[in-house]
C-alpha cells in the first residue's frame, strides 16, 4: 500500500508528525544498514553498533576519514550513511594512489559523495 501525504501542508501539527515519522523511518534505515554491515564484517559498523540506542545517527551528514590509507572504512561509511558528504584524506603517496584507483571503480553515487584529499592532517604546525 502506496501512502501519499502532501508534506509539508499548512498544519503545523500534521507537518510534526510527518516529520517525526520520516525522522524514525530514517532511523531504522540507518540501524538496518549498520546491522547489516555488522554481518559481514564491516569494521565501521562494528565500531558504530554500540552508539545504537545512544546517539542519533540519521543525521549524520559530514564524515571525514582521515588517514584514510586504502579507501574501505570511507566506503564502509557510505554504505551505511546514504546521504552523508566523505572526505577522505591520505598523505602517503602509494596509499593516496590506492584511495584513487578504488574511488575510479565505485559507482556514480558514491563517486560524488566520496572526496579524496592527499593532505595529512594534525593538531602540529609543519
Amino acid at each position: 500500500m502506496k501512502i501519499t501525504v502532501d508534506y509539508p501542508s499548512s498544519d503545523p501539527i500534521a507537518n510534526k508528525k510527518v516529520s517525526e515519522a520520516l525522522h524514525k523511518q530514517e532511523a531504522l534505515q540507518v540501524r538496518e544498514r549498520i546491522l547489516s554491515e555488522n554481518g559481514i564484517g564491516s569494521m565501521v559498523a562494528g565500531r558504530l553498533i554500540w552508539l545504537l540506542g545512544q546517539a542519533e545517527l540519521s543525521n549524520i551528514r559530514h564524515i571525514l576519514d582521515i588517514g584514510s590509507w586504502h579507501l574501505g572504512q570511507s566506503i564502509e561509511f557510505s554504505n551505511i550513511f546514504s546521504n552523508a558528504c566523505i572526505n577522505a584524506f591520505e598523505p602517503v603517496p602509494d596509499s593516496y594512489k590506492l584511495c584513487i584507483d578504488k574511488h575510479s571503480n565505485l559507482d556514480d553515487q558514491k563517486k560524488k559523495r566520496i572526496h579524496i584529499h592527499s593532505v595529512a592532517l594534525s593538531n602540529i604546525i609543519g
